[in-house]
Order: C-alpha cells, then sequence, then structure tokens
C-alpha cells in the first residue's frame, strides 16, 4: 500500500493559566487560504486518499450512480401563495440548481421565471442561494447568494418587471433580507469580515448606491447573532439578537421604515424568547417560566415585563415547544414529545386543542410532523411528515373540516416500496442510569441483525435534534444490508431543554459517554455485528466522533467524521477565529482556569495518544467558514504521528467547497460515494486492507 504523507512539525506553543501546549502543526493554519505548503501538504492528502480507495473505483462510480439515479430529474415544489401570485420552484434534467417561477391567480395564466440559480451559479466552483424576498408589490425581488462557500452572502436586487439587476450589489452580509410595506426599503445584516458575526443591521433605500445605506443598529456583544425578519402579517420587523442562552428583539412598523426600532424586550441571562404578530395580537416563544417553553400573548404597553405576558399555552415537563405558527383564530404549535416532532391546533375562543395526523401510518413507524410554509396568504395549515421509511409527504389542513389533502409525495427514483424496511425505537442505558433514545432503520429482508454491518451517526450539541427522517441516499447502505442508527445523546433537546443542558459546558462529557454507550449497547442487544460497528458524525458531530475514537476507540471498526470541530481548545482561546466568540456558552470560556481545564480533558485533538484507532476517514471544506479546514487538516497529522495501528487514515478536502461540501443537487453525491464505499470497503476488505482486528 503506498506510504501516506507527513506533515512536517515546527515548533509552536500555546500558553494559558500558567500550562503550555505544543502545537507543531499550527503552520497548517493559513487565514488567506494562499500558503503554497499548506496548499500542498492538502493536495498530497487528497491523492493519498485516492491512491488507497482505488480499489473501489467500482464501488464507487455504482454508488455515485444509485444515488443520482433516485434524484427526480424533473421535478416541482408545492407553490405558495403571496398576494395574488403563487411561487414555486422547478428542477430539471441534468441541471444542479432550481429555477424560481411564480405565476398569477388568474386562471390559465402562465409562468414567470423569476431566477435561474444555474445562470447564478455559472462559472463558479461553488454556489449556494441564500434567501429570496419579494417586496409586497410583487416588482422587486431581493436574492442573497454564496458564490465562496464562506457563509458570506450577495446581494442583489432585480426589477421583476424587466429582469434587470437594480443598485449595485451589496457584499458581505448573511443570508436574510426583509423589505419594509412600500417596497422602497430594504433590511439586511452585515457580517463582520474576520469573525463573519452577523453583528449590523443595515437599510437600503432603491435607487442608491450601498455606501448611503444608513447602520441602524450595532450589536457589540460577540455572543450574539443578529436577524432581521418580517412577522407573519407582514406589519412588522423584527432585529433578533441571540445567543445560546439569552435573546432579545427590537421591532418597527414596517410601513414606517425611516422611524426607529423599538427594544421589545430587554435582554436577560437565560431568558430566550421569540415574536410573532397577527391581527394586532403579539405572540412570545419564551422560557421565562419553564425550560421547555411556553407560549404567551403580550400587550403593547407590556412588552418589556414578561412577568405581565398572557400564557396562552402553559409548559409541559413531557414536550418541548419548538415553533409556531398563526392563524385566525387558531394557534398551530410544533412540539417535541419522547424526540419526535408533532403539531397540534390550539383554538384560540377556548376549544379543545388537537393534534395533526394522517393515514396509512405502518404500525411500527414513528413519524415526524412539521411546519412548512404558513405565510398570510396561505389559506390552510400546510404541514410535512416523514419517517425513517416515509418519503417526504406535503400536506394542506383545512382547519375547520380538519380534512387534510395531499399535496406533494416525494419520489424515490428507481422506485421505492416502503414494505421493504423496518423502523424501531430502542433505549440503550448510560452509565449513570439515563435511557438513550436510538432511532433505527434497516431492510426487512436479509441476514439476522446480528449479522449486519451498523453505522450509528450522532451529533449532540446547541440544541439540535437529528430526526428520524427519510433519507434517498441511505438506501445505498439499508439495501447492501447496513443498519443504520441514529443515538439521541444528550447535547441535543430530543427528550427537552434539560436533555441539551445536560450535553454542553461542563456536562459535555455526557454526549460522549452516551454516544459509547450506544456503540457497545446495540450489539449487546442483537443489533449489528461487534466486528463490524461504525460511526459518523459532521461538525460538532465529528467532534463527538473524535472524542469517542480518543476515550473508546475498541467498539469500533471505523468512522467517518465530516469537516469535524476537533481542535476545540485553541479555536475557542482565539476571538479571531470566525464564529468562536458566540459559543462559550455551549463549550466553555477557555480564559476561566476552570473551563480551559474541563475542556482540556476531552478535545479531540489535545486527547490524541499512542494507542491504537479505528480506521478513519475525515473530510473538510477548504473554504469552510465554521469548521476551519486546518483543524481536521492538524488533527490527521496528529494521528498519522501518534497512532500505533496500521488501520486506515484518510483526508479529503474539497478545495472549492465550505461546510456543506460541494454544491449542487448531483455534484454533492460525489463525496458522499466516497463515505460510503469507504465504510462499505471496510466490510468487505479489499486485498491489501488492514482488518479491523488487526493491529
Amino acid at each position: 500500500m503506498v506510504k501516506p504523507p507527513l506533515a512536517a512539525r515546527r515548533p509552536f506553543q500555546h500558553q494559558a493559566h500558567g500550562q503550555r501546549r505544543d502545537d507543531p502543526w499550527h503552520w497548517l493554519r493559513d487565514d488567506r487560504r494562499s500558503d503554497e505548503a499548506v496548499l500542498n501538504y492538502l493536495t498530497l492528502e487528497n491523492r493519498y486518499t485516492q491512491d488507497v480507495l482505488a480499489p473501489l473505483a467500482s464501488l464507487r462510480r455504482t454508488l455515485e450512480k444509485e444515488l443520482v439515479g433516485r434524484v427526480i430529474r424533473d421535478d416541482e415544489s408545492v407553490p405558495y401563495r403571496r398576494g395574488y401570485f403563487e411561487y414555486f420552484s422547478r428542477v430539471s434534467g441534468d441541471l444542479e440548481y432550481p429555477v424560481f417561477l411564480r405565476r398569477s391567480l388568474d386562471r390559465d395564466a402562465d409562468a414567470q421565471e423569476i431566477l435561474d440559480c444555474n445562470q447564478r451559479a455559472e462559472g463558479h466552483p461553488y454556489y449556494e442561494l441564500g434567501d429570496l424576498a419579494v417586496s409586497d408589490d410583487h416588482r422587486w425581488l431581493a436574492v442573497t447568494e454564496d458564490r465562496l462557500g464562506r457563509g458570506l452572502y450577495a446581494l442583489t436586487l432585480l426589477d421583476l418587471e424587466t429582469g434587470r439587476e437594480v443598485d449595485p450589489q451589496i457584499d458581505g452580509i448573511d443570508d436574510g433580507v426583509a423589505w419594509s410595506s412600500d417596497g422602497r426599503f430594504l433590511f439586511y445584516v452585515r457580517k463582520d469580515p474576520e469573525t463573519l458575526l452577523p453583528n449590523e443591521v443595515w437599510r437600503h433605500r432603491l435607487g442608491q448606491i450601498g455606501e448611503s445605506d444608513q447602520l441602524l443598529r450595532r450589536e457589540d456583544d460577540p455572543a450574539f447573532y443578529t436577524s432581521i425578519s418580517r412577522g407573519t402579517s407582514r406589519q412588522y420587523l423584527y432585529i433578533h439578537h441571540g445567543s445560546t442562552l439569552s435573546d432579545e428583539v427590537w421591532w418597527l412598523d414596517a410601513g414606517e421604515p425611516e422611524s426607529s426600532f423599538q427594544l421589545f424586550a430587554p435582554r436577560r441571562p437565560g431568558h430566550e424568547y421569540g415574536v410573532d404578530d397577527r391581527d394586532g395580537r403579539f405572540f412570545v416563544h419564551s422560557n421565562l417560566r419553564h425550560e421547555n417553553f411556553e407560549l404567551f400573548e403580550a400587550e403593547r404597553g407590556a412588552f418589556g415585563e414578561p412577568e405581565r405576558w398572557r400564557a396562552l399555552i402553559e409548559a409541559d415537563d413531557q414536550v418541548l415547544l419548538e415553533d409556531f405558527a398563526l392563524f385566525e383564530n387558531r394557534l398551530v404549535v410544533a412540539g417535541r414529545r419522547d424526540g419526535l416532532p408533532a403539531l397540534r391546533v390550539f383554538p384560540l375562543d377556548g376549544d379543545t386543542p388537537w393534534a395533526v395526523g394522517t393515514d396509512g401510518l405502518q404500525a411500527d413507524e414513528r413519524p415526524c410532523y412539521f411546519l412548512d410554509d404558513n405565510g398570510l396568504d396561505q389559506p390552510a395549515l400546510r404541514f410535512g411528515v416523514t419517517s425513517l421509511t416515509r418519503p417526504y409527504e406535503i400536506y394542506d389542513l383545512d382547519l375547520e373540516s380538519r380534512r387534510a389533502s395531499l399535496r406533494k409525495r416525494s419520489e424515490v427514483g428507481g422506485g421505492y416500496n416502503a414494505a421493504g424496511y423496518a423502523s424501531e425505537r430502542r433505549h440503550i442505558s448510560a452509565g449513570d442510569g439515563s435511557r438513550i433514545p436510538v432511532s433505527l432503520v434497516y431492510r426487512r429482508e436479509g441476514p439476522a441483525l446480528t449479522e449486519r454491518p451498523l453505522l450509528v451517526y450522532g451529533y449532540g450539541a446547541y440544541g439540535s435534534c437529528i430526526d428520524p427522517e427519510f433519507s434517498r441516499s441511505r438506501l445505498s447502505l439499508l439495501d447492501r444490508d447496513v443498519i443504520f442508527a441514529i443515538a439521541h445523546v444528550r447535547g441535543g433537546e430530543d427528550l427537552g431543554r434539560h436533555w441539551y443542558h445536560a450535553g454542553r459546558r461542563e456536562h459535555k462529557p455526557n454526549t460522549f459517554s452516551d454516544f459509547i454507550a450506544v456503540l457497545r449497547g446495540l450489539p449487546d442487544a442483537g443489533i449489528g455485528d461487534r466486528s463490524r460497528v461504525f460511526a459518523m458524525g459532521g461538525s460538532a458531530g465529528g467532534l463527538l466522533i473524535g472524542a469517542v475514537i480518543n476515550q473508546a476507540p475498541e467498539p469500533l471498526c471505523g468512522a467517518i467524521a465530516q469537516v469535524p470541530f476537533v481542535d476545540v481548545l485553541t479555536t475557542m482561546e482565539d476571538a479571531d477565529i470566525p464564529l468562536t466568540s458566540g459559543e462559550y456558552d455551549e463549550w466553555g470560556d477557555p480564559a476561566d482556569a476552570a473551563d480551559y481545564a474541563r475542556m482540556a480533558a476531552w478535545s479531540p485533538y489535545d486527547n490524541v495518544s499512542r494507542q491504537a484507532y479505528p480506521h478513519l476517514l475525515v473530510t473538510a471544506g477548504l473554504h469552510d467558514g465554521q469548521v476551519q479546514y486546518w483543524e481536521p487538516a492538524k488533527w490527521v497529522a496528529k494521528l498519522r504521528a501518534m497512532k500505533v495501528d496500521h488501520r486506515l487514515l484518510l483526508l479529503h478536502t474539497e478545495m472549492s467547497a465550505g461546510h456543506g461540501g460541494v454544491s449542487g443537487r448531483y455534484r454533492q453525491f460525489e463525496e458522499q460515494a466516497l463515505e460510503y464505499a469507504f465504510l462499505l470497503g471496510l466490510c468487505e476488505q479489499p486485498e491489501g486492507w488492514p482488518a479491523c482486528d488487526e493491529p
């Protein structure tokens, strides 16, 4: 087998709290992405990965063909109504990106193309559409686009009558924008060019150059992210300043765009809230009295006095209230019970609430219900449903008759029979007695479950939940007898807000021990061949993978760490690195000696040791603005120098990608085919590859 590249060591030390940390691969950090030595090293690693995976070339081609073949080549979204138009998107043939259109509600009206993302992406190796915002008179279209993958968007304004661009492009902003009622002003959020923190709200007047734009608010606390939006009624604009554990909202009448924003309720530590409005009433989603959140109504004179807000939906210890949609005389609430999203309708006249559901569920199916587009002009509740075995479906629900009509069922290219697959829910006991939910899906026919490879996916951070949703791509693993599991570990909020708090900051080790318990507990319960257990996670989930293989490598044959956040201590010490300053409540503040010591105890990069590690594939994006490419690069370099086994260690860096990988509905499958081939190759053991149990 070809020899791997070895990154040079160059002396470098970090110093904090009277301690020194050697970091001989610190030189791999190049903020400009132009250092020749760094780029050469990444190129060598990519070549090495391709050489090692060469025996799997046929499998990769087969997988990519399968993945692409499941995409419906010609497809159209369900239209959503805005005023006297309905808007929708269309994808076709081999085109990578959608085309956006609109059609007048007049009968037999022709569709008008308003944006072709394929044209907009032409000549750019990366393209991501951020926001499409149409003015209230439907004349102007605001478009935000990222053409590098760094999360820095450019704003373009289009005249929908002529198709021409108006006003110069505005660069370096966040993706979201909002119009004033009269369509003369557009509000957007600028990002700090170094930290990438969205922190300034600006107002642009249509027909003027960007230099004349006005700064309206600046957020000086680097722990807070800033965004702009309009409420359901479209009567008000909202600025939201949000940190991990605190929020602050400012509001403005969209019909008075040159007035000043007013404070809704001042921030206070631990108070998270959001605001929406309809029919002159203001509704607040808040954890003021309970960590699982409640829904309140606030009178104008009591905005700044949360104690005077009137509770409409009170807290439930077993249900996390996540989101809500406003309708005439009704609220629709998205909640989560036992890790699964569900929808309930609450009449505002005091009638009994009722649950939203659909027919046709399999006996063992645990569906996820979610709110879809529900703007002011939408005549019915639009919601979606999916499960591990059920492709996405979109419904419109008449809230009077309670009748749901299917608007779209996602198709799977090549055909799909849900009856051929099974899903189930298991619980694995953690060391402290906590019961960790695990979602499983596998093909019904095939070998006994004890004889199948097992892939466990995890994330466990920011309160994010990995819902048991359908995946076309995953079928390529299931059809090869792989069992797929989602470990709903602490750090997500699957079981309520307490589940999140039990896996952040000083409690972060619970995330790792939960995942290790699942890796061991599933084979003990007869789920998966214990000699072919694999793990996968991305970003903060990649951190999870890094910590787990340091602490308990023995249950794993192999692992995939996608854009992994592994150099935690070094990154969190440097506030100049993008997005670091807003993360202290999640991981800890290294300036605090106690936090520093806790983070140093589990930071994946700092805890690489002289031991055997499982087979490992690591992916990175050179232009990643969330997890800088040098984190996975340094981690792989250190693992190469320290590990005492001959198992595979591969690094693949996408040289024109950001945090989400390459863009395009087909191109994305290139990297996915590489990951799946690596995993399946370990199951088959090509000639020359070291076995999982080989030292």
